[in-house]
């Protein structure tokens, strides 16, 4: 368990709501030419479908944002309700302190990371009625277990996958 007051008093918001953590990789650390070979980014529409099935599902949900730069994701996001940004610019940069954080939410939206995918493992063991929803873009798709939901990330030509930052 951590021991910054600013991880725990995050952690009684997250644990007193209907917690929904949405992990958005941006991939910033790979150049934009090799980023296929991980799957690639999830599509902005990817999150607009698992925020709209997550709305039918549950009631009053308050969304924790998982990224690297929150600026990146602010105009993009299409959220709805209460949001917390839990990113590297506002503070959240300790990668431990973060997949705890995560681990604690109930409701999980994650895109093709293996980090965002082991805290909503993680939050499986707490919580075993939690909504999973899940991109289809993991290399190998045996990564998203039949009891998750998976949404297809098939962009339009028109659509907007990169977001910039």
């Amino acid at each position: 368990v951590p021991r910054k007051e600013r991880i725990l008093k995050m952690c009684k918001i997250i644990e007193q709501n209907n917690s929904v953590a949405v992990g958005v990789r941006l991939f910033e650390e790979m150049p934009v030419g090799d980023r296929h070979l991980v799957g690639g980014m999830a599509p902005l529409s990817f999150y607009e479908e698992a925020v709209a099935q997550m709305a039918d599902k549950i009631k009053i949900p308050v969304f924790f944002v998982f990224c690297t730069k929150s600026d990146a994701i602010r105009s993009s996001l299409n959220l709805r309700g209460k949001i917390y940004y839990l990113t590297d610019d506002e503070g959240y940069e300790n990668a431990t302190d973060s997949l705890w954080l995560m681990s604690m939410c109930r409701h999980h939206i994650l895109s093709n990371s293996s980090f965002y995918w082991w805290g909503a493992y993680l939050a499986e063991q707490r919580y075993n009625n939690g909504i999973i929803i899940s991109c289809d873009q993991f290399t190998n798709a045996d990564c998203i277990p039949d009891r998750w939901l998976a949404v297809s990330t098939k962009p339009a030509d028109s659509e907007k996958v990169i977001i910039n930052f």
